[in-house]
């Protein structure tokens, strides 16, 4: 039996994460008709358990969203993007507030990450944290 999460206060917080400057391009997966959607936008944060963007959309709690996203190689002196390439994972939209300008932010939770990504991004946020 799986144990359902209180996604409220301190509960929300069960990875670190930490900034990252670049944007993630979203989209509601085919066979959705009901809500084409497609867009880039720029992220708040991220940790190995999802991220936080912002956006014009309205995207509700619950809707499942094809991601992706370029993370820095950490290995990389450079810390090039190219090295790592994109993540391409789906997520689960599970929280949305609306910005003061009329915008969205919105917290996904990663499905699907690959064993590959989900280092890759691990090792991300421990030179981000500074460990």
């Amino acid at each position: 039996m799986t144990e359902e999460k209180d996604w409220t206060g301190s509960e929300r917080r069960q990875w670190p994460r930490v900034p990252l400057d670049d944007e993630v391009e979203f989209s509601v997966p085919a066979g959705r008709p009901e809500q084409p959607l497609k867009s880039k936008s720029k992220v708040d944060n991220i940790s190995v358990g999802g991220l936080l963007f912002e956006t014009d959309e309205d995207v509700p709690v619950g809707t499942v969203l094809r991601l992706e996203i370029h993370v820095p190689d950490c290995h990389n002196p450079r810390r090039s993007k190219a090295v790592l390439g994109p993540i391409k994972t789906l997520g689960t939209v599970v929280r949305t507030e609306e910005t003061e300008d009329g915008g969205h932010r919105i917290g996904v939770c990663f499905m699907n990450l690959s064993d590959r990504d989900r280092d890759g991004v691990d090792e991300f946020v421990r030179q981000g944290l500074g460990e």
